[in-house]
């Protein structure tokens, strides 16, 4: 499995799926049993009741859809209007302020102005945003090393 629509890897064990569009001969619904991630940012996931290749196989291509109260994850409680004027941060060191939110297909990316005039781009992803402060209008992030360099 991978995350889709810009959005980061959501699946936790335990939560409840609908499998859509719905599949003759397969389960509608299953719960997570287990997720091992991958090493190319894909997830192998387990899902209670589907123990046989061929009905996993029925599955493929199929979308895992999650009930909001499911999600815990702070990346999807904002959007481009909750996160304008938003200071960025690397350890301490101010980058800029969010300009815009940019939800792609393929992965959504927070657009930060800095002092100088020129922006920014931070891919939108759990790995590289670390803190969400609404009160204090301030995004922490880790980047990668170099990672400033392109820019």
């Amino acid at each position: 499995m991978r995350a889709t629509m810009g959005l980061p890897f959501l699946l936790s064990c335990g939560m409840r799926v609908q499998f859509v569009p719905p599949q003759l001969d397969a389960p509608r619904r299953a719960r997570v049993s287990e997720i091992q991630e991958q090493s190319d940012g894909s997830y192998l996931v387990f899902f209670e009741g589907i123990d046989s290749i061929d009905l996993a196989e029925k599955l493929s291509g199929c979308f895992c859809l999650v009930h909001t109260d499911e999600i815990e994850q702070e990346l999807v409680r904002y959007n481009e209007e909750t996160l304008v004027d938003f200071a960025v941060y690397d350890h301490d060191d101010l980058l800029g302020q969010v300009v815009e939110l940019e939800v792609l297909p393929g992965q959504s990316r927070l657009c930060v102005r800095k002092p100088d005039g020129t922006d920014l781009l931070i891919p939108w992803v759990e790995e590289m945003i670390i803190a969400i402060d609404p009160d204090e209008k301030r995004i922490d992030v880790e980047l990668p090393a170099g990672f400033l360099d392109l820019f």
